[in-house]
């Protein structure tokens, strides 16, 4: 049973050779077309049965595209919205959970976020980023 295996081993890694395997941007569209499955469940919906049919062919399609360049100028697009949307997402969280002892300050000049103790009164901080003086005024 070994040696079976092994040819299946030895087949799929030929298969793979050359080409751009599963990437974040395909185990998304996996991912997402699984969730959209499990929600036409519910729902019979042909139009997403078709959703779901173009979400796996274009994720197979990446993972065994040869075009190495193009699949990875598209992840890398991919990762950075993602990058962008996860820090709002993680932001915003900490912001609900952190209101009552926590003060979210953006810097003018660099653009960071400063999260500081909330304090009654006018205090100064210093963003690490750039080294501009903050000045935060809590009124309670």
């Amino acid at each position: 049973m070994a040696g079976f295996m092994d040819r299946i081993r030895y087949a799929v890694t030929r298969l793979f050779y050359g080409r751009n395997g599963f990437d974040a941007l395909s185990y998304t569209l996996l991912g997402a077309a699984l969730a959209l499955n499990a929600i036409n469940s519910f729902i019979k919906s042909i139009i997403i049965y078709i959703i779901i049919a173009a979400l796996i062919y274009f994720g197979f399609f990446r993972a065994l595209s040869q075009n190495l360049a193009a699949r990875r100028r598209e992840n890398n697009a991919f990762l950075g919205l993602f990058r962008r949307v996860r820090s709002f997402a993680v932001l915003t969280y900490r912001r609900i959970v952190g209101f009552r002892t926590t003060v979210y300050v953006k810097c003018r000049t660099c653009g960071a976020v400063l999260m500081l103790p909330r304090r009654r009164g006018k205090h100064t901080s210093i963003c690490p980023g750039c080294g501009t003086r903050v000045v935060v005024r809590c009124i309670f």
